[in-house]
């Protein structure tokens, strides 16, 4: 079906401006919700604290001391146990961050029309067909509301957000949402 001819009355237009600082934040919240990310890094973590542990006990148990390239190596996989649990989190929203403002110094406004039908995602700057993403709200498999974002999750792979702040009215765009998406709609 065409989704343009199907709007009809009622619709919400939202335009955003969409700038470094929301795909840096955007980028962070797929890393969030990336479930291979953290089942790697407890494995890395857990792995590395086990092994560094276990080697030392191992050898005191073993020949009663514990000789100076088991304290070193043990002593790394502590070191790199703790960091992936505490520190690589951190390291990578910032060099998301420097790659985002990197890759983007021109970012096209995108506009957001909620109708009774669903949700047509546009470029400004493309009016070309290919660019037009239409999303019926049968399609739609969850939105969760955070900070200052609205995250839509279309599919497994494919996650679009709105801005609170480019709403109007945000109450009016979150009870829309709410009704479309009923349980799938989540405040965080």
């Amino acid at each position: 079906f065409s989704f343009k001819n199907k709007l009809g009355g009622g619709n919400m237009k939202i335009v955003q401006k969409i700038n470094t600082k929301d795909l840096a934040n955007f980028n962070s919240y797929l890393l969030d919700i990336n479930l291979s990310y953290k089942f790697s890094i407890i494995i890395l973590g857990a792995l590395s604290l086990i092994l560094g542990v276990a080697s030392i006990v191992f050898e005191l148990i073993k020949i009663q001391t514990v000789l100076v390239p088991t304290i070193i190596i043990s002593t790394l996989l502590i070191i790199i146990g703790i960091f992936a649990f505490t520190g690589l989190k951190p390291l990578l929203r910032t060099l998301i961050k420097k790659r985002v403002i990197k890759k983007n110094e021109q970012i096209d406004d995108i506009r957001v029309t909620l109708s009774d039908v669903g949700l047509l995602w546009e470029f400004d700057n493309k009016p070309s067909e290919k660019e037009i993403n239409p999303y019926t709200w049968s399609s739609i498999i969850k939105a969760c509301e955070k900070d200052e974002y609205i995250y839509i999750h279309v599919d497994a792979y494919v996650v679009l957000f709105i801005k609170k702040d480019a709403c109007d009215n945000i109450q009016e765009v979150t009870s829309f949402l709410k009704e479309k998406l009923a349980n799938r709609y989540k405040n965080k």
